[in-house]
Order: structure tokens, then sequence, then C-alpha cells
């Protein structure tokens, strides 16, 4: 397994970990007044196929893409590594054919962990997305800093109307 991996799979250990010891897990994680879940087979308004992402205005003429799905709390927020978007929480490597490249799967990170509780992924700024693409998040100047980073994704649950407690699970730059 590749370093990535290895992250990965940790992270699912440790968001299983905590939202079972916050009283989530399959039974109690379908709490009231908890958004409903997005279908995973679902077009966003952006447009992209099978992509239940949705850009959210942030203010400043400012949107940043997020993808929430799932119910129940705590609601866990993944943060990607450097340069990585989103979707780097729903795709994998298909051992039977790794040149391949990454794909989205429901065995990957954000759909695993929505099963049990609301898990949020979103695109930084600046990001590119799995197909090399960059996001479609509002370009900001770069380098940028934590600090921006901690306000830009403050806005954005805000705005998406997404609520605490909340679980941040980071890869590489995002820890």
């Amino acid at each position: 397994m590749s370093g990535g991996g290895l992250v990965l799979a940790g992270a699912v250990t440790v968001v299983a970990t905590l939202a079972l010891a916050a009283g989530g897990g399959p039974a109690a994680s379908k709490a009231t007044g908890t958004p409903t879940a997005t279908p995973a087979a679902a077009v966003s308004p952006g447009g992209i196929a099978g992509d239940p992402s949705r850009p959210v205005p942030v203010g400043g003429g400012r949107d940043i893409r997020l993808d929430c799905r799932g119910t129940g709390s705590p609601t866990v927020v993944l943060v990607s590594g450097t340069g990585g978007a989103g979707d780097e929480w729903t795709h994998v490597v298909d051992p039977a054919t790794p040149a391949a490249g990454l794909k989205p799967s429901t065995a990957a990170v954000l759909p695993t962990v929505a099963s049990f509780t609301r898990v949020c992924a979103y695109d930084r700024p600046g990001t590119t997305r799995t197909d090399g693409k960059p996001t479609s998040s509002t370009p900001v100047p770069q380098p940028t800093t934590a600090r921006a980073g901690v306000r830009d994704l403050r806005a954005v649950l805000s705005a998406a109307g997404e609520h605490g407690p909340f679980v941040l699970v980071g890869a590489s730059w995002g820890r």
C-alpha cells in the first residue's frame, strides 16, 4: 500500500473511532435535523456528472465547491493534501488496473464515512482535481496561508448551513 493509501486508511480508522465514541454509528447516525444524504449519482449544479458537489457562495464574489453527504453527528470535514481537491476523498486506484489511474468509488473515504455520519470535503482555491483540471472554486492569489484556509473553511461550512460538532481529518497539508 502506498503512503497515500495509508493516510486514507488511517483517516477512515480515526473517523470511525471518533464517530463511534461520540455516539455515532449506523444506529445513531439518523439524528433529526441533520441535512439529508446526497445521492452519489447526482449531477451537481455545476453540471459534473456523478459529482454531487456544488458551488457555495462565500462572499466577495467567490464560490467554493463543497461535497457533503450522509446524516448524523459529528460532521466529519475532510481537508485534502497539498494541491489536492475534495475529490481525492471520493476516488481510489483499482488494484486490478493500477495504471488506469484514479476512479470514483463507493469504497473511497468520503462515501464510506457517509455511510455512518455526515461528511464534507471541499475544493480549496488553487487546487487540482484528480483529472488534473483546476477546481471550479474561485481562484485566489497563490501561495495562500493557513489562516486564509481556515477563513475559507469556516465560510463555506457556514454558507452551506453545516453545523458542528465537526471532526477535522486532514491529509498532507490538511493535517
